[in-house]
């Protein structure tokens, strides 16, 4: 099978014809449709915290400061539009999504859970502590005409593949048999986190851990089996062409069911169900007989370097750096040596309260346990410790206790967690003066060694960083205890629960 153009290296871009070509940033690809210098339309919107480097590859090949005409999206996971609301507040442009997408794009419903126990791979395993919650880019939300044409894309067609997503849209351009499939189907193993790290093109059904309609899915799958495509970029892998690429594209169509459809899980035997509002139904949870215990380590391990896991070190990465960890995320201890690789993230947010409202909020002892409770269970102990108990897969849970180690009144509160502990880590917050006496920047770091021996060691080097929506969201809700004396809540939005999951 022929790969197009791509080298396997994170955050270039390949140009698969003269007006497109896609970047590839860690687990997924963004998409660029134009000619260089050119006007241009953006194609989904990658991971959180990626905004400045589509800027930058787009700046490189159509000009400094010319925005797109709009941007396309495939469809609304988190990783295909992490960077969109940064990206839409900046551009200001439409943004075009089937019809059956806008819940999870205005903020009305969320996606049914993923279901971790589809096997396959660490992708598969830490999918359920993946981000959940819809965004909300309203203001900008467009529908994809119902004639099939896309807007500031002339020649192309918007072909809705759903199975993957309710309003999953491939684009299709006939002149040339390019195909823009999306997560409809994709060029590599998604499940499989060496997979996706290596982009090891294969042809495979949408990702098993995020597909809740797997009769939809075949359904799509044939329908784009029958262009006879002969260039495909999908949302994970390299772009493939030629022959055996339609080859390969057939015997999936043909097989759907031996190749794309897990063995067991939640949606195999009774799909979600959806309408204009969103998510209606979802099936109850499944066992996950065949997810070993090391399979929870590896979730667990796993989900805390979603994102530049998969990154190469390389010079362009200090380009982006700021952009991604932070001004204050430099790894080096107070003697100028580099620290060992331990996953970290470091996130910062203005809250309008004063240094010393914060500080002692943050020291009550029910702050932590109201504002963590999405990472872990917290309680207060004796003399100031906390304990934390951690859920994972087949009732299983890691518990330690912390400490505060350094206390500086209005300025720091620094904990540690105690000798012995089932996951060591420590956390930092810390609280500055907001420019224009605009309240004050609260900045919250924390730092995981994760478990499991050799496999915590393997995971560790493959990948290395946190997913940054742990702390973003604890965050969001210290400002929102701190500011209006509540806790955001999805309590009143029934559309965005399936019986009594979080989805």
């Amino acid at each position: 099978m022929t790969t197009v153009s791509d080298t396997g290296q994170d955050e270039a871009t390949y140009e698969i014809a003269p007006d497109l070509a896609y970047q590839r940033l860690g687990i997924v690809n963004v998409i660029f449709y134009g000619l260089p210098k050119q006007d241009w339309v953006l194609i989904d919107a990658g991971l959180p915290g990626t905004a400045g480097i589509i800027r930058k590859a787009a700046a490189a090949r159509f000009g400094v400061g010319v925005k797109p005409k709009a941007i396309v999206l495939t469809h609304g996971h988190f990783d295909h539009v992490g960077a969109l609301r940064d990206l839409a507040e900046g551009w200001d442009v439409p943004i075009y999504a089937h019809r059956l997408e806008h819940p999870y794009l205005n903020g009305t419903s969320a996606y049914p859970p993923p279901d971790p126990s589809v096997g396959g791979g660490m992708m598969a395993r830490m999918s359920g502590l993946y981000p959940k919650a819809p965004v909300d880019v309203s203001r900008w939300l467009k529908t994809l005409p119902e004639d099939g044409s896309v807007p500031e894309m002339s020649g192309w067609r918007a072909l809705h593949t759903p199975g993957h997503s309710p309003g999953h849209a491939s684009l299709w351009r006939e002149a040339d048999r390019l195909l823009v499939a999306g997560d409809a189907f994709v060029t590599t193993k998604a499940e499989s986190a060496y997979a996706v790290a290596v982009q090891k093109p294969e042809v495979h059904g949408p990702p098993k851990y995020y597909t809740p309609d797997w009769g939809s899915a075949e359904t799509s799958v044939k329908k784009l089996a029958e262009l006879e495509p002969e260039t495909v970029v999908s949302g994970h892998g390299p772009a493939l062409q030629g022959p055996e690429l339609r080859r390969e594209l057939h015997a999936l169509a043909d097989n759907f069911k031996r190749l794309a459809v897990p063995s067991h899980g939640r949606y195999v035997g009774a799909p979600a169900r959806f309408d204009g509002r969103g998510t209606r139904y979802v099936p109850p949870k499944q066992g996950s007989p065949n997810v070993a215990i090391i399979g929870a380590f590896a979730a667990l391990a796993g989900s805390w370097f979603l994102y530049r896991g998969l990154k190469k070190r390389r010079t362009v990465q200090n380009t982006v750096q700021n952009d991604l960890r932070g001004q204050n995320g430099d790894t080096r201890n107070e003697e100028g040596v580099q620290k060992p690789d331990a996953p970290e993230v470091e996130r910062s947010l203005t809250v309008g309260r004063s240094a010393e409202e914060l500080y002692s909020l943050w020291l009550e002892p029910d702050t932590l346990p109201k504002i963590m409770n999405h990472v872990a269970e917290v309680r207060s102990g004796a003399e100031g410790q906390m304990h934390w108990q951690m859920k994972l897969p087949l009732g299983q849970s890691l518990e330690w206790d912390t400490h505060v180690t350094e206390a500086r009144p209005n300025e720091l509160v620094h904990w540690q967690s105690l000798e012995g502990a089932a996951l060591p880590n420590e956390g930092r917050v810390t609280f500055r003066p907001a420019p224009a006496e605009r309240g004050t920047v609260v900045t919250l770091k924390l730092e995981f060694n994760p478990p499991g021996g050799a496999l915590g060691s393997a995971v560790a080097k493959q990948f290395e960083a946190v997913p940054k929506n742990l702390v973003s969201k604890a965050l969001r809700r210290f400002k929102s205890l701190a500011e209006t004396g509540e806790m955001p809540t999805l309590s009143s939005n029934p559309s965005a629960r399936g019986r009594g999951d979080n989805v």
